[in-house]
């Protein structure tokens, strides 16, 4: 492969093939023009391959940047007897490469200003290959900055690759130089080996102790320049956050300066990594600008990649994420506060002053968004992603573990904008203090994350971090969280009463009535007591969406009854907060003893699990802190438990950093529409496979709020899972996590069994593994239908009479009438066909009169002859049904089991050897799970084949047993045939049967 191949391979991209030198070359060469060096792809190459007889062994255009006092050059930690020079003994490629050793200190070799010239406002790649050995503590390094005219570099364009340790082998480094400068005039190139002092922050100042290696070196060969094409995709949301009635538009910019003819390709994926649309654009040579706007058949998340390349090769690529969202509604609608004085009197004066209740839904400060990390330039991206995506509040960081004291004034007013403009989209704001600054945590000999200790130490340590924000924030920012929880963490952490003082005192000094967040992982039980004498004010806890749901419910459980424990005892502080819902905004924000509970979800791993499955893991555990919270809000204090998504965002995409938001960003979006105002009020059986919870209005919510279901299968079993029940008049829609909606139209349904209710329409969803939310239904009347059972819903496996009661709930503010037909089993079960004679049940046909909220328990009698199978059951109903309106006939059905108490039967089958075919073992194994041990005489029936008879004597409790009937030479003959297997105790004589089909 020639270098160029090599450098081209070392782009953004796939791996390249050999191409020749520079195609613009060829291009270039053909056409008779002939074109500078600076204008080339490859614009350079240092192949280190030069034979020496003076300059000390040095490349040219080369130096040794080593502290001179003779040039002056001063560079204390590169002292100047570490020389740099070419090494013909190793390369990575032809004979030589350049070795920079040690004996102490860092070595350095620096390209010549001027020896690289380049164009203004052009991006280029610095590419090398590097080796390092018996390096311990030192790293290798290539790093490059624009030069202007005059070789002052311009600091902002300085990059770096990674601290390299490659342990003898050699490593391929690219760093990109984005040309944004006018005055850019050269390119500087440094190649090191720097020693611990040059890259690690000092705990100790001037005396830190540096340890140092003293032996070992680093190579690097093959330093490549190439011009890159400018590549620039975005989409028409400033965010990436693009909301109906909009469409996504893709933004295009191609620019370069080789003069080849290039084409480029743009492809956009969703969540499953399929093409959702493409197109391949012409570019040419010189500057493209397009706009595109794909054909997108869903809501939901996407990537678009554009690959741009020569008549040859791939020579660059950009991609953006972005996510196509429902419009804004009542719900997450947010009405500026108009905090501007001058904004204020200008909105009276013509009439457009806003009133409190306009805002939005009060639910949607129930959803957040956590920041662990935010750039200046992600920072001011997140106004628009919340806007975009309709969230009510949002924790960001002001400390990290990289702030300096002299830069604290800039960070101060780089987030007063963003703050104002979060406060006046009624966003609930919190700022985080997440890890303490290096330097501060260095000087009072704490770790990073030991946070509210440092608030705890001298003031005049700390405060220089933190003054500025408070004098800026103080009146505007209540609350304030103080430390945060590593991404996946398990460790149990408990808020802890002592930091929770010394983070009130702090802070109390700068800000009036703080109210403090502290992380918490559950571990162990609450301590309550600790709670109720301290006056927590909230709480953060960390739920990785990976960790078992179970655990999030005992988790708020806990908290829930620490919660009722301290309710007759609360101390009620009143604290002016603009977001309380009285009038005003000065009502009481803050009950001690009744902390506020933020659940934080962390983002599953796409790798791991992919990303639509990662986004239904995230949407079910999101409906499960729903179903496990109360849902109505303190007339005081609003809601005080909340769900929040930590980062789900990274930024960058191409030369321009950008915010890219996370698919589950599009879900939350979806999530807060569906959820707000609602709350789960039972749960539909739908089968054992799947999950259909109820949806109901809350209390106190608008009376046009209606009511939903959200359903989902677990995916195990692989099974079709339909949802069929007929839920309401209204039209009924189904959305996906991305609230992408989709008509379910009503059934009209033909029953083989005759009875009143033979023509019935229905509504029909195929359940999927990822939750669907389904609107327009009618609750109370879903409820009805949910609450229909056999009590109790297990029938012993004998020939006695056995007395139940059909239940059923009426959840209307009206009496509820009808009757209850009993269709199956003891029925009809085709028009000409007897009835059912293997079972009786009766009476067949029950009148009901319920009242409002009441039960009817109506009685049965069921019986079955002794080889009824084990296992479930559906009873079918037809029941009649008149409440606020006349519902007509439906069928209805609920499980019922029949088996023996303490006694499981599992079946299987396989085939084996056999001298005259294959033969047919089928096993069964039995299982006591009752508290006594019994004896069982077993039978075993196949069609065209003996009985096989076994016995199992003093099956002790909790004991199983497997017993093999043989059927020699039958694999064959049996297949599509009902193998069954009865088990009877021996002292009651009670019979449990089971069959399996062979398939």
């Amino acid at each position: 492969m020639s270098l160029v191949a090599c450098a081209l391979a070392a782009m953004s991209g796939p791996a390249l093939a050999q191409v020749p030198d520079s195609i613009a070359d060829e291009q270039a060469i053909a056409s008779g023009i002939v074109r500078p060096e600076t204008a080339r792809r490859i614009v350079r190459i240092f192949d280190f391959e030069e034979q020496f007889t003076s300059r000390g062994g040095l490349p040219t255009s080369w130096f040794r940047a080593q502290d001179d006092p003779m040039i002056p050059r001063e560079r204390p930690g590169f002292p100047i007897y570490n020389q740099a020079h070419i090494d013909r003994s190793v390369a990575a490629s032809g004979r030589g490469s350049l070795r920079l050793p040690t004996q102490g200190g860092s070595t350095s070799l620096r390209l010549e200003t001027g020896a690289m010239p380049v164009f203004a406002n052009a991006d280029y790649q610095v590419n090398a290959l590097v080796r390092t050995e018996d390096l311990v503590r030192a790293r290798a390094q290539l790093s490059a900055v624009l030069l202007t005219q005059t070789g002052e570099p311009i600091e902002a364009s300085r990059e770096a690759s990674p601290l390299l340790l490659t342990d003898g082998s050699w490593q391929r480094v690219a760093i990109p130089i984005w040309g944004d400068w006018d005055d850019a005039a050269y390119l500087r190139i440094d190649l090191e080996l720097l020693q611990p002092r040059e890259f690690m922050p000092s705990e100790l100042g001037d005396r830190q102790v540096w340890l140092q290696d003293v032996s070992g070196a680093a190579w690097f060969d093959d330093v490549t320049v190439v011009q890159l094409p400018r590549i620039e995709l975005r989409t028409n949301s400033p965010a990436n956050v693009v909301t109906l009635p909009d469409s996504p538009e893709l933004n295009l910019l191609i620019r370069d300066l080789t003069g080849e003819n290039l084409s480029a390709k743009i492809e956009v994926y969703d969540d499953l990594g399929r093409i959702a649309d493409s197109r391949a654009i012409d570019v040419g040579a010189g500057r493209t600008l397009e706009d595109w706007a794909p054909e997108l058949e869903r809501l939901g998340w996407y990537r678009a990649v554009i690959s741009v390349s020569n008549d040859a090769i791939e020579i660059g690529r950009a991609y953006v994420d972005f996510v196509w969202v429902p419009g804004k509604s009542r719900l997450t609608t947010a009405v500026p506060r108009w905090s501007d004085p001058a904004r204020l009197a200008a909105a009276e004066s013509v009439g457009e002053l806003p009133k409190r209740r306009e805002r939005g839904s009060l639910d949607r400060e129930r959803f957040g968004l956590v920041a662990d990390h935010l750039q200046p330039t992600e920072l001011r991206s997140l106004p628009d992603l919340i806007r975009g995506i309709g969230t009510g509040s949002v924790t960001i960081p002001f400390w990290d573990e990289t702030v300096r004291r002299e830069e604290v004034a800039e960070l101060v007013s780089t987030l007063d904008p963003v703050l104002d403009e979060l406060l006046e989209d009624w966003q609930r704001v919190t700022l985080s203090l997440p890890r303490t600054p290096a330097l501060l945590a260095a000087e009072l000999k704490l770790t990073n994350a030991q946070v509210a200790e440092v608030l705890a130490d001298d003031p005049e340590l700390w405060e220089p971090y933190l003054l500025d924000a408070m004098d800026r924030f103080g009146q505007r920012i209540q609350r304030w969280q103080i430390g945060t929880i590593s991404p996946g963490s398990a460790k149990p952490m408990q808020p802890d009463a002592d930091l929770l003082d010394t983070g009130d005192r702090a802070l109390g000094r700068l800000v009036p009535g703080p109210v403090i967040t502290l992380p918490w992982t559950p571990g162990q039980a609450f301590e309550a007591e600790r709670f109720e004498t301290r006056g927590l004010d909230a709480a953060l806890l960390s739920w990785p969406v990976e960790a078992p749901g179970d655990g999030l419910t005992l988790a708020g459980e806990r908290w829930f009854e620490m919660e009722d424990a301290l309710l007759d005892r609360t101390e009620v502080l009143s604290r002016p907060d603009p977001l309380s819902p009285g009038a005003g905004g000065l009502t009481p924000s803050v009950q001690h003893g009744m902390p506020e509970l933020v659940v934080m979800l962390e983002p599953a791993s796409h790798m791991h699990l992919g990303v639509r499955r990662a986004v239904a893991e995230m949407v079910k555990r999101a409906v499960a802190y729903w179903a496990a919270v109360p849902s109505t809000p303190s007339p005081m204090h609003g809601h005080r438990h909340r769900i929040a998504l930590r980062q789900p965002w990274t930024f960058g995409g191409g030369r321009r950093s950008q915010i890219m938001p996370g698919p589950e960003l599009a879900a939350w979006r979806s999530l807060i529409e569906r959820l707000s105002e609602r709350e789960v009020v039972g749960e539909l059986d739908v089968g054992p496979d799947a999950t259909c919870l109820i949806l109901a209005p809350r209390v106190g919510a608008p009376s046009d709020r209606g009511g939903a279901l959200v359903a989902w299968t677990d995916g195990a079993s692989g099974h079709r899972v339909v949802l069929e029940e007929y839920l309401g008049a209204e039209e009924i829609t189904a959305y996906d996590m991305y609230g992408q909606a989709t008509p379910v139209a009503r059934v009209l349904v033909e029953d083989e069994i005759i009875t009143a209710a033979a023509r019935r329409s229905t509504h029909r969803v195929d359940l999927q593994p990822e939750p669907v939310f389904i609107e327009g239904v009618d609750t109370e009347l879903v409820r009805f239908i949910a609450s229909l059972a056999v009590d109790p819903p297990f029938l012993p496996a004998s020939v006695d009479e056995h007395q139940r009661m059909i239940l059923l709930t009426n959840p209307w503010d009206v009496p509820a009438t009808g009757q209850v037909v009993i269709v199956d089993p003891g029925g009809r079960r085709r028009p000409g066909l007897p009835p059912d004679r293997s079972w009786t049940v009766g009476p067949r046909m029950s009148p009901f009169s319920i009242p409002p909220g009441g039960t009817a328990r109506l009685p049965i009698t069921v019986s079955f002859n002794p080889a009824q199978e084990a296992g479930s059951h559906d009873f079918v109903f037809d029941v009649y049904l008149s409440a606020n309106r006349e519902y007509g006939w439906m069928r209805l059905d609920t499980p019922v089991e029949v088996g023996l108490e303490g006694l499981r039967i599992e079946l299987t089958y396989r085939r084996g050897p056999g001298p005259g075919g294959p033969d047919l073992l089928l096993e069964a194994q039995i299982v006591n799970t009752g508290a006594e041990p019994v004896t069982l005489e077993l039978t075993a029936f196949a069609p065209g084949a003996p009985r096989f008879r076994a016995t199992i004597t003093d099956l002790a409790a909790g004991e199983q047993e497997l017993r093999v009937f043989q059927y020699q030479g039958m694999a064959d003959a049996l297949i599509g045939e009902r193998l069954s297997v009865r088990a009877r105790e021996v002292n009651s004589g009670a019979r449990l049967n089971k069959s399996i089909v062979v398939e």
